[in-house]
């Protein structure tokens, strides 16, 4: 039977609850590739917010979830639905914070779940251990009581329980929603984990995931080790999962937490964002789409310059349309082929898409007379700069002092794109300790040529990785590279994704395009550059998040 609880209090009161707006180039990405819930509206109406007692059958606890229905939804309008579990602390206004956000935001039902029994918040921190230990240590009694969730809003009959549920946790209820997808459950079509202590996730029960896995984690969370970042890839490989793990530096445990001091507003609002297309996608609401453009349309302006050894270099530079007196500019360092048709169309794509000048650099100069189309010439080049860190970085060099003399050009705020070949580069580049990029971005780059790291890198790196290319104990060796230089750095991998992702004609061997990471890591850079190019955190994406809990 269908269940419609009564709410026990009405729709909430004082000023509506607020989303959080992306900058401008990455609306204008998502807006490409993803699109928008369907059910969001730009001005949506409060969320009825109801009290619903549930009982879990497995143990006959009582259990009272804080229900978020958006006012709109109904049995001739049903939503899909999204289950939020709580920290240790038990559910309470954070979790219905987080619920009325997905119901507002997207239009879902949210249900912010009971798990310790009675709606109960645990004050003490010895009370918080205490149920914390016997959950975790008890996977049976832990999965009924995500199911019973499950169970409740799939009953509801403003719920559209064909597309199945997206459960998400925080912290305590992240390793919750872990377990719960590693013990082969197919309840949940879509498993969330922020901050989700991963040391204490149970990571051999050996069983096939069936929930898409969204895993955010952050590089000082002394519940998320490197060590347990890499065994939770190898468990989620073994369970043939699909998943997308987002890992961020100097950022602690509970970086979600409104208010608290291991708070992180940027890392919040990055990871709330990705887990809403994350959503969109598994309930199909939008189907990514390539933003490969159409020949016809690149456009791009060749450029001639040297390198200080006076080899002859060719790069092409795209400008955006009616752009600012000054604008950043995006240098694309090219795979293994040179520049091609690839690099230009990237070029352009900056340009048109995000608002900055692209410029496709030239490496191998000269040499570039060779055909490239034969593998032992592109394997001798790349061997030649691999192994000569000073060259590549040179040449590297050459192109931002080229970009920075564009007229139009920002000469302070230029960052560099490299792909493959170009990805390992621009890794090197910021190895080394230089500083005249703000930033890179790594697109399946090989992590097996690296520099060492000099005595401090000083560049913000962002590094997009295949799971099937980069072994998770070289991005491990990476991270602790990364460290070292005590970097400001970000990852992000994707399951089943094998080098050449971004490469719209790739579809041989280890060579394989594949649109869902080259849609979300277009995305991630987009994000990226806006904030290094504004040099603080994008305060109009912020000014609308809740700052601490009514």
């Amino acid at each position: 039977q269908k269940l419609s609880p009564l709410p026990t209090r009405g729709p909430t009161s004082g000023p509506p609850i607020s989303t959080m707006s992306m900058p401008r180039s990455l609306l204008v990405v998502l807006g490409t590739l993803l699109g928008q819930s369907r059910f969001a509206e730009s001005h949506q109406e409060h969320p009825i917010i109801s009290t619903v007692n549930y009982t879990d059958v497995y143990d006959g606890a009582l259990l009272v979830g804080r229900l978020a229905i958006p006012h709109d939804a109904s049995s001739s309008d049903p939503r899909p639905a999204a289950v939020i579990f709580p920290d240790w602390d038990g559910v309470n206004e954070y979790e219905q914070k987080r619920a009325e956000m997905l119901a507002e935001e997207l239009g879902y039902v949210a249900l912010a779940a009971d798990v310790f029994g009675g709606g109960m918040e645990v004050e003490l921190i010895e009370d918080r251990v205490a149920q914390i230990t016997l959950y975790r240590g008890n996977l049976t009694l832990s999965n009924a009581r995500v199911s019973a969730a499950i169970g409740l809003v799939n009953d509801l009959e403003e719920v559209d329980s064909s597309k199945g549920v997206a459960v998400l946790g925080y912290c305590f209820g992240g390793t919750l929603v872990l377990n719960h997808a590693l013990s082969g459950s197919d309840e949940a079509v879509a498993t969330v984990a922020f901050h989700g202590s991963l040391d204490a996730v149970t990571k051999d029960m050996n069983q096939t995931v069936k929930s898409n896995v969204l895993i955010i984690s952050g590089g000082e969370d002394s519940m998320d080790s490197t060590k347990s970042v890499v065994d939770m890839e190898r468990a989620l490989n073994h369970g043939n999962a699909t998943w997308e793990l987002s890992r961020y530096s100097d950022v602690e445990h509970g970086f979600t937490v409104f208010g608290s001091g291991s708070y992180n507003e940027l890392v919040d609002s990055r990871s709330w964002e990705s887990t809403k297309t994350f959503l969109m996608e598994t309930f199909q609401e939008k189907t990514l789409e390539s933003n490969e453009p159409s020949p016809d349309d690149v456009s791009t302006e060749e450029i001639i310059y040297s390198d200080v050894d006076g080899t002859p270099l060719k790069g092409y530079v795209s400008h955006p349309d009616n752009g600012p007196d000054l604008s950043p500019a995006v240098i694309i360092i090219p795979a293994w082929s040179g520049v091609t048709d690839q690099e230009r169309a990237r070029a352009y794509l900056v340009s048109e898409l995000l608002g900055y000048v692209g410029f496709a650099a030239d490496i191998y100069g000269e040499e570039h007379g060779l055909d490239l189309a034969d593998m032992g010439n592109k394997i001798t080049l790349a061997t030649k700069y691999h192994s000569n860190v000073t060259l590549f970085v040179q040449r590297i060099k050459a192109a931002i002092v080229q970009t920075q003399a564009i007229p139009g050009v920002d000469p302070n705020k230029i960052a560099l794109f490299g792909y493959c070949f170009g990805g390992t580069g621009v890794i090197n580049y910021a190895m080394v300790g230089e500083s005249e990029a703000k930033g890179i971005v790594s697109f399946h780059g090989g992590l097996s040529n690296l520099a060492p790291v000099g005595s401090k890198i000083n560049t913000r790196m962002l590094v997009l990785s295949g799971g099937d290319d980069d072994a998770s104990s070289q991005l491990e060796d990476l991270e602790n590279a990364m460290e070292l230089g005590n970097a400001t750095w970000e990852y992000t991998r994707w399951s089943d994704v094998l080098h050449s992702f971004t490469d719209w004609g790739a579809n041989q061997g280890w060579s394989q395009y594949n649109l869902r990471a080259d849609a979300r890591s277009w995305a991630s850079a987009a994000n990226f550059l806006d904030e290094i190019f504004s040099d603080k955190v994008d305060t109009d994406m912020l000014t609308d998040m809740p700052t601490d809990m009514p």
